[in-house]
């Protein structure tokens, strides 16, 4: 067989990803032919596919020996370190590809996913603009571009971005997802529906984006009580567990579904039928999931029964919502807020994430060394400005949802050391927001209060780690009843 042929065969394992053959046969060539270009760029390919970065950069910079000037080694160098999070370097190796061909756009989609990382929003959008004017129709460059647009919150360009990726790749995948994502923030749960349905048929999608799918069907039939079609997508969906270390997102999503399951068997349990007045208001209650519990809870606010409307913004944090850029959290909080009837009363539920032990203020501060109580007293005081400021202009009555006290099993997950931190800074963050509440005659549903036995759960609400049981939300608003 000549090496052209077992070179074609190497390439073929990779595609495969066959990688330790796809080694073998090309070390085999290179013993031979040590200047064959095409082997070392295989063989260097193949040991980055299997995690062997030292040596896939050596092989690459030896293919740089052979043709200094190929721009696509210095775009796979490039796509090493930015794997590895070393944005400068990945940065140097994506500019010198562009110097050699200024039209490689798979390389100025790179580039820009790169400045995308570091924060450089305005350059990684003019970059995947031109990854699409040079990469014609190769959809995955639209999709990247949509993706960057959602998390800006400019959802209408995203969407028509997305449409045109599909036209150009019906077996796009990525689409349906995001355009689900985007019906999501968007508050457009019967589209919503609808899209996951189509990429649920289109046979393109890949099992875990089925399970994304449904999970996300899931949420929506749990928010628009429909427990029977929840079930089957939960459980259509249970081998989503096997991708949960694939990415944060499909870890997020195990845990809803593990969450929405719980919930179906606990409201079999209940097997409540409360008594409902036809004219009866809604309580919109805004919030990320800890609104799945509350959703159709009856409850008595100011002397009058109030049903209570869960509105859902996926990993929407404080943070998210008093930045000065605009994001998809903010637009999806506008649009809700936007669609209200005046005079409605809204309960905001946000700021658990913030306060989780793995992301949000704890780690934040560990991170930069900062003082906790002075990153809390300035994220609360701009988002309480935020949320009168909305209140004024839509005329609504704000009410305040107050973070639980930790679960003991969440505060054991870190080192000694920071388990009282932790602790301390969740009491603090309620502390702030009942003063700041008590300031602006805002309602506070101290749920601290509710949960707490020296710093962390009582268990007497929590359902898991995070989130509290369908009797919390009544009991809250019962003991703002009984305070007044």
């Amino acid at each position: 067989m000549s090496a052209k042929n077992i070179l074609r065969k190497a390439e073929a394992l990779f595609k495969q990803g066959e990688f330790e053959q796809s080694i073998q046969i090309c070390q085999t060539i290179l013993d031979k032919k040590p200047k064959l270009f095409g082997a070392r760029q295989i063989l260097a390919l193949s040991y980055q596919s299997s995690g062997k970065i030292k040596l896939a950069l050596a092989e690459f910079e030896k293919a740089l020996l052979l043709k200094n000037k190929d721009a696509a080694t210095y775009n796979n160098i490039g796509n090493i370190y930015l794997d590895i999070k070393q944005y400068d370097l990945a940065n140097k190796y994506y500019q010198r590809a562009l110097k050699h061909d200024p039209l490689l756009a798979q390389a100025w989609n790179n580039l820009a996913t790169c400045q995308l990382r570091v924060g450089n929003k305005v350059d990684a959008e003019a970059n995947f603009r031109k990854a699409i004017m040079y990469g014609g129709n190769v959809a995955l460059f639209h999709s990247n571009l949509a993706e960057m647009l959602i998390d800006q919150g400019s959802f209408d360009k995203a969407l028509k971005i997305l449409l045109t990726s599909l036209e150009l790749d019906h077996h796009s995948s990525t689409v349906y997802r995001n355009v689900f994502a985007i019906f999501m923030y968007q508050q457009r749960y019967q589209d919503a529906l609808e899209i996951a349905d189509i990429g649920l048929l289109s046979e393109n999608l890949a099992e875990s984006e089925l399970c994304e799918l449904l999970v996300g069907k899931a949420i929506l039939f749990w928010l628009f009580d429909n427990p029977e079609e929840a079930e089957q997508a939960i459980q259509l969906s249970e081998s989503i567990y096997k991708y949960r270390n694939n990415s944060t997102e499909l870890g997020n999503l195990c845990v809803f579904h593990g969450y929405i399951k719980q919930l179906l068997v606990l409201q079999k349990q209940r097997n409540i039928v409360q008594a409902q007045d036809e004219q009866q208001d809604n309580i919109y209650f805004i919030s990320e999931s800890h609104g799945f519990t509350a959703n159709d809870n009856i409850v008595e606010y100011k002397n009058k029964p109030y049903k209570i409307r869960s509105l859902f913004i996926l990993g929407a944090k404080i943070l998210h919502l008093i930045q000065d850029e605009n994001n998809k959290h903010q637009q999806s909080l506008s649009l809700i807020f936007n669609s209200l009837p005046a005079r409605s009363k809204v309960v905001m539920a946000i700021g658990e994430i913030d306060c989780r032990r793995n992301e949000g203020i704890l780690m934040h501060c560990l991170k930069y060394e900062l003082d906790y109580k002075s990153v809390i007293d300035d994220m609360l005081n701009k988002y309480i400005e935020m949320l009168k400021h909305q209140a004024l202009l839509h005329d609504i009555e704000i009410i305040l949802y107050g973070v639980p006290a930790p679960n003991k099993n969440q505060v054991d997950l870190l080192e000694a050391e920071q388990q009282n931190m932790f602790k301390e800074l969740i009491a603090y963050f309620n502390q702030k927001l009942r003063e700041s509440c008590k300031e602006n005659d805002i309602t506070f549903l101290d749920t601290y209060y509710l949960t707490e036995e020296n710093g962390v759960s009582n268990l007497q609400y929590h359902l898991d780690s995070f989130h509290l049981n369908f009797e919390t939300l009544p009991q809250l608003f019962n003991n703002v009843g009984s305070a007044n």
